[in-house]
């Protein structure tokens, strides 16, 4: 069953998906991983003497350590702002065998707006993202949906909840991570925030005009 599974996989997501979602064949990269390892595992346990699993397992432990590259290692629980840095400067030198492509947002940030959801945004109210900018990092954090802004105004700018309506912007919006031109939030906030509830360097969080 693992086999087919293996099999499937690769033949689905490599060759026959028309989209060539290759990135997705990693399910099947993990089935192939365990299927070497338990092979190996049953011809070292069934073939080879005492003597010989201890000598194969120290090779083992050799050639991982000698294919480590310590100088990339980070060994903390904790990433601090200057490894997150670093790493943000190199992430594109080696492409995509470098380092994580994905943008790592600051944690204060985020618990700062937590805090503030938490004791200002209540069940009724309801918050919209603008575009694509989803901001769909935060979502599952206050425990809360964020709409699309087409459907405020197709409701006629009017909270059906009968709450408040908020308007969120996000770290690719404003702030290091930026991707959007630089009078973008400047038009976006004059053009539909009615009032600025809440700032700092990664969130904005606004109430929209009714």
């Amino acid at each position: 069953m693992l086999y087919l599974a293996l099999a499937f996989s690769f033949l689905w997501f490599i060759f026959i998906a028309p989209n060539e979602w290759s990135r997705h064949v990693w399910q099947g990269i993990l089935l192939g991983m365990l299927m070497v390892s338990v092979t190996f595992g049953l011809l070292i346990q069934n073939t080879f003497t005492l003597r010989v699993k201890l000598v194969y397992i120290a090779l083992c432990v050799i050639a991982t350590a000698s294919m480590v590259n310590y100088q990339v290692l980070e060994p903390k629980f904790f990433l601090d702002q200057h490894s997150i840095d670093k790493w943000r400067a190199v992430q594109y030198i080696h492409g995509s065998d470098g380092f994580p492509h994905v943008a790592i947002f600051s944690m204060a940030d985020q618990q700062a707006l937590i805090s503030y959801f938490n004791a200002h945004i209540h069940q009724d109210d309801r918050v919209y993202y603008e575009g694509g900018f989803l901001v769909a990092e935060v979502s599952p954090l206050v425990d809360k949906v964020f709409y699309p802004l087409n459907r405020y105004f197709n409701n006629e700018e009017f909270n059906p909840d009968n709450g408040s309506s908020y308007l969120i912007f996000g770290p690719y919006q404003q702030g290091p991570w930026s991707i959007v031109a630089p009078d973008y939030m400047h038009i976006k906030m004059a053009s539909l925030c009615d009032q600025v509830v809440f700032r700092n360097s990664s969130y904005i969080l606004c109430t929209l005009k009714e």
